[in-house]
């Protein structure tokens, strides 16, 4: 067991043996002994995300396939996010931390957005999206991709927070040519 020096939680080493499509993946992790917060733990989600993520991409390669996302494209960074409340946080609490003028700069992009969404009839069915029926939910994801509302976090054809990117992001993998990125439809 070890205690990490930025909190008063003790962390032991574990492992686990999973199986995805019928490979075995060996996950070595540090997870908290005791009760924790659940920001404590997203570290733990996000490495277990890369390493699945990890998995799908050696696939995807031994199949002759190669990622086609490159600097630039930020197609991703241009569709709607779903993340956890905890993400969310991290997120905030990440903004927070920001050195200005970079903190005013990410903040005024996010009123900049949430003002276009609300102009455009989007903003009340993100705040309550319980509300949307599933077969809504596509075309609501197609209208917002419309909009071209792009994350403020995008900077130079870049995410600006690569290593603590939200879950969501870190799977997004696409293997078809990029063109298709910038063209999409209910039907691709």
């Amino acid at each position: 067991m070890t205690a990490h020096p930025e909190d008063d939680v003790e962390y032991a080493d574990a492992t686990a043996d999973i199986v995805i499509s019928g490979r075995a993946l060996r996950l070595e992790m540090s997870v908290p002994t005791g009760m924790t917060q659940p920001i404590r733990l997203l570290p733990l989600f996000q490495s277990m995300a890369d390493s699945f993520v990890g998995l799908a991409l050696k696939d995807a390669e031994s199949e002759g396939a190669k990622v086609s996302c490159q600097k630039g494209c930020g197609a991703c960074c241009r569709q709607l996010v779903p993340i956890s409340e905890v993400e969310a946080r991290q997120l905030r609490d990440l903004v927070n931390n920001m050195p200005e003028p970079r903190r005013s700069v990410i903040r005024t992009q996010f009123d900049a957005e949430r003002l276009r969404l609300q102009k455009v009839g989007l903003l009340e069915k993100l705040l309550v999206p319980e509300r949307l029926r599933p077969e809504e939910r596509t075309l609501f994801a197609l209208d917002y991709f419309f909009q071209g509302i792009v994350c403020p976090f995008l900077e130079e054809g870049s995410c600006s927070i690569y290593p603590g990117r939200p879950i969501p992001c870190r799977e997004y993998l696409v293997v078809s040519p990029a063109e298709n990125c910038a063209k999409s439809s209910p039907d691709g």
